[in-house]
């Protein structure tokens, strides 16, 4: 289990510094009984453990349970968690997550969203993401299926103020990951 998080966090780690670069972590080699996909129950592993708190929209008993076993990381309300694991197309209003203050922005949340797919091909149907900003040297594009636009206007509005915000790490049920930071300046279309 500990090579697994240590190329997890590696893989974190490189799409966080190349934002919309893609990476795959659907290797997982543990008995999954969460209703996270494979590749969020690792980022989970990686990331949650006793000194931080976790939200899981949607949960049952029964995952946080197993989430609690897996990680020792305690549940909390969206609004103050450290770590919320959102569903594909999300209801969550993430304006009132914790974006940090300018004193201490690392008190931020950071989101991990699970989509359905994600691209860096064109595909119709899909919202393409187009991102700048540090790590990238002039826009980066991503296709996404399983976000709202809802969600990406309520991310720029929250990360408008930089360097307080959340970050926000994509993953699909294949196991891509991308990680989009704080500083990343967003615009979108509905293909």
């Amino acid at each position: 289990m500990v090579n697994y998080t240590q190329e997890i966090y590696r893989k974190l780690l490189d799409s966080a510094s190349f934002p919309g670069k893609l990476n795959n972590i659907d290797n997982i080699n543990i008995e999954n009984n969460t209703k996270l996909s494979n590749g969020a129950i690792g980022i989970a592993i990686t990331l949650l453990d006793q000194e931080v708190t976790f939200y899981v929209e949607n949960h049952t008993q029964e995952d946080i349970k197993n989430i609690r076993a897996l990680t020792m990381s305690n549940q909390a309300d969206y609004k103050r968690s450290d770590y919320l694991f959102l569903d594909t197309n999300s209801e969550i209003d993430i304006l009132e997550v914790r974006i940090g203050s300018f004193e201490y922005p690392d008190e931020s949340a950071t989101i991990i969203h699970q989509v359905n797919d994600l691209s860096i091909d064109y595909q119709t149907k899909y919202i393409k993401l187009d991102l700048s900003g540090p790590g990238i040297k002039s826009k980066n594009s991503l296709y996404l299926d399983g976000i709202k636009k809802e969600f990406l206007e309520r991310l720029s509005t929250i990360n408008k103020d930089y360097p307080i915000g959340v970050d926000l790490i994509l993953v699909d049920k294949n196991g891509e990951l991308a990680f989009i930071p704080r500083s990343s300046k967003l615009s979108w279309e509905v293909l």
